[in-house]
Parts: C-alpha cells; sequence; structure tokens
C-alpha cells in the first residue's frame, strides 16, 4: 500500500435518525487515547477521564454536516443511549485492528471499555 493510499478514512452512519461522520485520528492521537486507558490499572476511570476521552475520539466528527463537540451537550441532552452508539462506532472506526474477523474486541481493549449495563 502507498503512502497516497493510506490518507485517515472518515465514515459515516445513521444512528437513531441522525448521520453522523467520524473521522480517524492520526495514530499518535488515537495511542494516546488507548494509553491513557489503559493507565487506570484497574481502577475505574473517574468522569472527567470519560469526558477527555469522549471530547478526543469524536474531534473531527460531524452530525448532519455541522461540527458536533461544540453542540456535543445539547445535541445528546436525553439521548444517552444515542451517545454511546456514537462513541462505540468511533471507536470501532478508530481501533478497527483491534477486532477479530467475528467483529469481537479484544480481551484488552474490552477491559477499558465500560460494561454494557
Amino acid at each position: 500500500m502507498e503512502l497516497s493510499e493510506m490518507s485517515m478514512q472518515v465514515k459515516e452512519k445513521l444512528i437513531q435518525g441522525f448521520t453522523y461522520k467520524v473521522c480517524q485520528l492520526p495514530a499518535m492521537r488515537a495511542w494516546k487515547i488507548l494509553a491513557m486507558t489503559q493507565e487506570s490499572g484497574g481502577n475505574p476511570l473517574q468522569v472527567t477521564d470519560f469526558q477527555f476521552y469522549i471530547r478526543e475520539l469524536l474531534a473531527g466528527s460531524s452530525v448532519d454536516g455541522g461540527n458536533l463537540l461544540p453542540i456535543l451537550d445539547l445535541h445528546f441532552t436525553g439521548r444517552v443511549n444515542a451517545l454511546l452508539e456514537v462513541i462505540a462506532f468511533a471507536l470501532e472506526v478508530n481501533f478497527q485492528d483491534f477486532t477479530n474477523t467475528a467483529g469481537e474486541k479484544a480481551p484488552e481493549v474490552q477491559t477499558a471499555l465500560p460494561a454494557n449495563g
């Protein structure tokens, strides 16, 4: 694969009536997110940690053609399940190489993600 073919992908998905576009993060930025989730050492992550990860993960994302970050809080007010779906989509876009052929998350990554309730 040539360097020109290795540009960051933008993927689109319809979630609960809105069209979201997620741009892959540069490798070192994605690595930072992954490394920071592992730094917790089995301790529960703090709310501020999750807020940071969400903003980093969704940087460059859009909803219905507009930048998502400036409206993130208002857009998902009363729609936390939709936020979780968008986060899962962004994780899928950015960490697709951490999934096996069946689409299951690798065990190391599963421990860093909150359990489904």
